[in-house]
């Protein structure tokens, strides 16, 4: 987690990210889960729409790769790669989006398949949790970079 802080008496402003992977350690409540579910899918788990059916019927069809966390759940290992691929692989398809958005979402759809295949191939195979799978390292290393060479400004409210 990368974080900035400025604070006097009368105010606070911060600026804080934290990749999927770190906000899944850290899951204490159901509100954190909801910020981590809407920074992995762009939704709500309690929204009503295809993604989170066909996420649901995963849970279902495979109990054995779910991680129970209160009203919801985080899919591990081949279930947790099948939902990934299937958002990013679905974006990556999105006539709205420009070319270069299309090839990330492109090139996180093949880094989750390896990650995960990778992670199979072990001695021991690890099954890998979603937010484990969906951390962009990328993102994470130029977001650091950004706050590090304060490309990124952090300034008092007024």
């Amino acid at each position: 987690m990368y974080k900035m802080n400025f604070s006097n008496s009368d105010s606070y402003c911060g600026l804080e990210y934290m990749s999927p992977k770190v906000q899944e350690a850290e899951l204490r409540t159901e509100e954190d889960f909801e910020r981590y579910y809407y920074c992995l899918y762009r939704c709500l788990p309690n929204e009503k729409n295809d993604f989170n059916k066909r996420r649901n019927q995963i849970r279902i069809s495979r109990p054995e790769l779910v991680i129970p966390f209160g009203n919801y759940f985080i899919l591990t290992g081949s279930a947790a790669c099948e939902i990934l691929s299937t958002y990013y692989y679905s974006l990556s398809l999105l006539e709205d989006y420009d070319d270069e958005e299309r090839i990330y979402y492109t090139e996180r759809y093949e880094t989750v398949k390896e990650k995960h295949r990778r992670s199979q191939s072990l001695d021991v195979p690890i099954n890998l949790t979603e937010g484990q799978l969906g951390t962009d390292n990328k993102i994470e290393f130029y977001v650091k970079e950004a706050i590090i060479n304060k490309l990124i400004s952090v300034w008092e409210p007024k």
